[in-house]
């Protein structure tokens, strides 16, 4: 078996989104509206409900003011086919901060790969093309808000703000079924948005990971922040107790030339949590039920300029819960 075959990055359009097995424990969801005792009750936040479905989101006004949103995804697909398909998530993106049109980044997944703008910025095989193509770069320019992943059937609940400014309501995922919505953002942000109280930080790097905070066994409110100045987004994922940082280097570097070496592979790593695309200067907020183990947490989002995907700049993070 190939070490880590499955966070290798999807390029076919944009590549904005890893490989992961997606089958996500219902743990991870909760109610539509938060319930007594949520992080996310009283604390006032407009709500955007959006129900994904197999083909659409489904929900979204064509207009919202500019502030920080509890949004709940509500998982309506089908049970998936395989355990690489990826389960029920939007996220949101604008291309406005980049001089871009929500056409335009729709354009990527519709144009023919020849023809399409990502191909301008591809690799060369000699330059370490095929699954690491290169993004063209306004792509880096544009602002990735986060967003929700949940499972068929259930709901799912993050906070993320949304600034002035034209969006587009996506997969985080150029193969994702549903077609993206094009929404305004209007007004200023307000200066008073009240930040949830997490015990659980993830700061996120050009390039590396920390976690700090209450890292015990149970239920956690999680911050996500981006001070980096490339995209990234972060999966979490339970692996073997002997696992090391080292280890996954090593299978990550076995696998960049081409040459797998015994290590940390698809069968001994389950997925525990994923947080969609962010850009710079961005936060969101999450619900994350811990087990006690040793957990990885990566991104592969391209490097600008390479295609590279981030954890194979070190952009991994090995961390222990007893």
């Amino acid at each position: 078996m190939t070490v880590l075959t499955r966070r290798t990055v999807l390029t076919a359009a944009i590549g904005a989104a890893a490989a992961m097995r997606y089958d996500l424990p219902g743990a991870l969801a909760q109610s539509a509206t938060p319930a007594a005792g949520s992080p996310f009750a009283d604390l006032g936040y407009p709500e955007l409900p959006v129900t994904i479905t197999d083909d659409s989101f489904e929900g979204i006004p064509e207009s919202l003011p500019a502030g920080r949103y509890l949004v709940t995804a509500i998982g309506q697909t089908s049970a998936p086919s395989s355990p690489d398909q990826q389960p029920p998530t939007v996220a949101f993106v604008s291309p406005t901060p980049a001089g871009m049109t929500a056409d335009d980044f729709i354009g990527l997944f519709s144009a023919p790969p020849e023809a399409s703008p990502a191909a301008a910025g591809s690799s060369s095989p000699e330059a370490g093309g095929g699954e690491d193509e290169q993004l063209p770069l306004f792509i880096y320019q544009m602002k990735f808000a986060g967003g929700v992943m949940t499972v068929p059937g259930e709901s799912t609940q993050s906070v993320l703000d949304l600034t002035p400014g034209e969006w587009v309501a996506w997969a985080d995922d150029p193969s994702g079924a549903q077609k993206p919505v094009v929404f305004n953002v209007t007004g200023d942000f307000p200066s008073d948005a009240v930040e949830p109280d997490a015990d659980v930080t993830a700061t996120l790097i050009d390039f590396a990971i920390s976690l700090e905070g209450n890292l015990t066994p149970g239920s956690h409110l999680i911050k996500v922040q981006h001070h980096g100045a490339q995209p990234h987004f972060l999966e979490i994922e339970k692996g073997p107790d002997t696992m090391t940082k080292e280890m996954v280097q090593t299978a990550l570097e076995g696998e960049m030339t081409g040459t797998p070496v015994p290590g940390i592979s698809d069968s001994d790593l389950s997925p525990v949590f994923y947080s969609p695309t962010q850009s710079i200067n961005t936060t969101t907020w999450h619900q994350v039920d811990f087990t006690a183990g040793t957990f990885l947490a990566a991104c592969f989002f391209p490097t600008a300029g390479t295609g590279v995907p981030h954890a194979m700049n070190g952009m991994i993070d090995v961390f222990t819960i007893s």
